[in-house]
């Protein structure tokens, strides 16, 4: 049976302060701000039930989600320090460095668009919740990993190290527990759905170097995503023919369309984009 995640953080603490207290209230608080596009484990008793909305609003959050992968989706200039070490890595014939790099890249991009929208699925709450558990067990002996599973579609994050044993955390299933791995693979992973083929995991183990990049590179990130969003209105974005067949598809019309861009816009604070960091 799972168990609650601030059970478990207690258990592993030394310290227990307001400010721990704080940092899981935010951490759950933006997990829980919007329910994640797909409903692969909708149907477990663990599911969530904050995350259940109408059929509207989850259109509304579909849209806003298709909007986001359009414009950001492997787009290199949203983290700029990872777009040069990717850069600096092209010609080196190291495999395993440019897979490192990669790896860094894919977690900095999916948690600093969903710290800066909130919206996302399981890789973009991993990443994120990656991150913001480091930063709260920092003070501990747990590890924080973020993986993907090699035959499912699906990431999650990983605590614990050797003597402990390791768990696991699903936020896009619920925000507020974590299983046992054996638990988890036996009573979880069933509603995923399974690749043809198997796949090699993604498996990177958060450090202070990717916390660090997370924080200097959130507020450029912010106004990057804020000038693409003023740049890209409703009608140049329905321009692409498959991007809008996909919109027609979710059964959208072009002023339903318009008006989600809009409250997404909204959503992100625009600014004068700021400096690229330097690093």
């Amino acid at each position: 049976m799972p168990s609650l995640l601030s059970d478990y953080i207690k258990s592993v603490s030394l310290i227990h302060s307001k400010i721990l207290s704080d940092k899981l209230e935010k951490l759950t608080s933006d997990l829980t701000y919007s329910p994640p596009t797909f409903h692969d484990t909708m149907s477990s008793e663990h599911y969530f039930n904050g995350y259940y909305c109408s059929d509207l609003d989850m259109l509304n959050y579909k849209i806003k989600k298709s909007i986001l992968d359009k414009l950001f989706s492997r787009n290199l200039d949203i983290a700029p320090c990872n777009k040069q070490e990717i850069i600096a890595c092209q010609g080196i014939a190291n495999l395993d460095k440019m897979k490192k790099v990669q790896a860094n890249f894919f977690l900095m991009q999916h948690a600093l668009i969903f710290s800066i929208t909130r919206i996302g699925n399981c890789s973009d709450r991993g990443a994120y919740a990656a991150l913001l558990l480091f930063d709260l067990l920092r003070n501990t002996d747990i590890k924080v990993g973020l993986q993907s599973l090699k035959t499912k579609d699906q990431f999650v994050v990983c605590l614990g190290n050797k003597e402990r044993g390791w768990m696991v955390y699903d936020p896009f299933t619920n925000p507020n527990i974590i299983f046992e791995w054996s638990d988890y693979q036996e009573n979880m992973t069933g509603y995923f759905k399974t690749y043809p083929q198997p796949k090699v995991p993604f498996k990177t183990i958060i450090n202070q170097k990717h916390y660090e990049q997370f924080l200097e590179q959130k507020e450029y990130a912010q106004n990057y995503v804020a000038e693409r969003l003023r740049t890209n209105p409703a009608d140049k974005l329905l321009l692409d023919d498959a991007f809008c067949l996909h919109i027609q598809e979710l059964g959208v019309t072009a002023q339903e369309f318009n008006e989600v861009h809009a409250q997404l816009c909204a959503l992100v604070p625009t600014s004068e984009p700021s400096q690229t960091p330097s690093y």
